[in-house]
């Protein structure tokens, strides 16, 4: 069995949903952990061990240290892989997490690994995870902006063995592109049900609201008034003009077609007045929490 590794450009960009979608085919499964299981995420401490521990290799053969240090970094990713069970057996698994923290590692340690990265157009996200309480909106563009950079990054660094899915055409062309997925995973479409695709539930939507109208991780019914690709219509200018200062190169460089600003002195000089502003803001906090730290004991 092989895994599948599913990674977001963040939270609020459909890890589950494409993992709702793909666990219905029967050479797909998920694992007995089925949860977000940050295996990429986390590399950075595998990265610092596996540096330190060849600090005391070092000798007059560089090459042969590289080799060592190479197999060992897919050692330790195949003790992952090895380590997570499934109830049956299918020719794969699924591992997800909603970050791309450390995916610059992931050759290195998940060599010929099936990678499907799925983004989100930063406007509908960000405001997603402002309804559910996840971010306050220059937070979300700071995040979305920084996970944009790491896709942008690994893709030109990579040129194969991985699949960027936009939660988009996923979301309105369900079929096509899970077409698209089996053929990269070398899979048949033809075991897929895709009669069932308007059954399947909508699984942490920031629409799941509980009794006290306030959101809830919770399964809900896809229906005519589940709209993932609106959120940010009614946003006024100044937010759009926000997005555009923060996401705007990397939305394009992504394949997003959101216009960017450019040549427009109000547009430029508010958002520099709301960087200082924020700025000043961040040296406030760290300031009360150095204070609070050190001398409030």
């Amino acid at each position: 069995m092989e895994p599948i590794f599913i990674i977001g450009i963040a939270g609020r960009s459909g890890t589950h949903y494409l993992k709702q979608l793909l666990k219905k085919h029967q050479d797909v499964q998920v694992s007995l952990l089925n949860r977000e299981d940050h295996f990429v995420s986390e590399l950075n401490y595998l990265e610092l061990y596996v540096k330190n521990i060849s600090y005391f290799w070092k000798r007059n053969d560089k090459e042969h240290e590289e080799k060592i240090v190479k197999n060992l970094k897919k050692g330790l990713g195949d003790g992952i892989i090895k380590s997570i069970h499934t109830k049956e057996q299918t020719k794969y698994f699924l591992l997800n997490t909603p970050y791309t923290h450390n995916i610059h590692l992931f050759k290195e340690y998940f060599p010929d690994k099936k990678l499907i990265i799925i983004t989100r157009n930063a406007k509908d996200l960000v405001e997603s995870g402002v309804r559910s309480k996840f971010w306050n909106y220059e937070e979300g563009f700071e995040l979305w902006n920084r996970s944009a950079k790491r896709i942008i990054e690994f893709k030109n660094k990579n040129k194969d063995n991985f699949l960027i899915v936009k939660y988009e055409d996923l979301f309105l062309n369900t079929e096509n592109e899970l077409k698209k997925i089996f053929e990269y995973l070398n899979i048949k479409s033809d075991k897929y049900p895709f009669e069932t695709l308007n059954k399947i539930p909508v699984q942490g939507s920031s629409d799941a609201k509980n009794e006290k109208k306030t959101w809830e991780y919770k399964n809900i019914k896809s229906n005519e008034n589940f709209r993932p690709l609106t959120r940010a219509e009614k946003w006024g200018t100044i937010r759009k003009w926000r997005f555009n200062w923060k996401c705007g190169k990397n939305s394009f460089l992504l394949n997003y077609k959101d216009a960017i600003i450019k040549n427009y002195p109000l547009y430029y000089f508010i958002n520099f007045i709301l960087d200082v502003i924020l700025s000043i803001y961040k040296i406030k906090l760290s300031l009360k929490h150095i204070i609070k730290k050190y001398y409030t004991k």
